[in-house]
Parts: C-alpha cells; sequence; structure tokens
C-alpha cells in the first residue's frame, strides 16, 4: 500500500512539472495604440508609446473583438478607435485585434 502511495505521488508530482512547463503566460499584444487612417484591408495605427505609425493587414482569419470578448466584423474598426493588435509572427499581418483596450 506504501509503494502504490508512493508512486501515485510521484506520478502526480510528474505530470504537475509537465503542465506547469507546457503552459506559459499569454503572448502581449505586438501592438497598441490608436486607428489613425482605413484603407480597405488596411489600419494604420500610431501607437500608443509613441512612434511611426504602422500599418497592419487584415485578412479573413483576422479576429476582432469589443471589450469582453464579443465578435466583431472588420468593418467595426474606426479611425479614432483603441486597439491591441497581435501579428502573425514575422509579418504586418493581425491574427486578432481588440477593439477599445
Amino acid at each position: 500500500m506504501r509503494r502504490l502511495l508512493l508512486l501515485t505521488l510521484a506520478v502526480l508530482t510528474l505530470l504537475t512539472v509537465a503542465c506547469s512547463t507546457t503552459m506559459s503566460a499569454p503572448k502581449a499584444a505586438d501592438l497598441s495604440g490608436q486607428v489613425s487612417a482605413l484603407d480597405g484591408d488596411t489600419v494604420t495605427i500610431t501607437p500608443a508609446a509613441g512612434g511611426q505609425p504602422t500599418t497592419i493587414t487584415l485578412v479573413r482569419a483576422t479576429n476582432v473583438t469589443w471589450p469582453g470578448g464579443v465578435p466583431a466584423e472588420h468593418s467595426a474598426i474606426a479611425k479614432g478607435h483603441t486597439v491591441s493588435v497581435w501579428l502573425v509572427n514575422g509579418t504586418q499581418t493581425a491574427s486578432r485585434v481588440n477593439i477599445g483596450y
């Protein structure tokens, strides 16, 4: 019985370590700022921290949400909105845009 308890404890410890190493903190937004221009599927954002405006591209797969995670259409993004943007690695293509953050 004692061996079984020790074995169970060892397995639970290993599973806990494995889960904690595979889980990571959510990735911070690549860009946050105010929408300064819109042109079709491109959106220009002036960074909140200052710096040069950045133009990103929206694609069909870009997820756009309002605060609270409420889904939105790409057309909901308007000049003057504050947005947070996550980019596809190594590109200027948005994978996710949160409006009003």
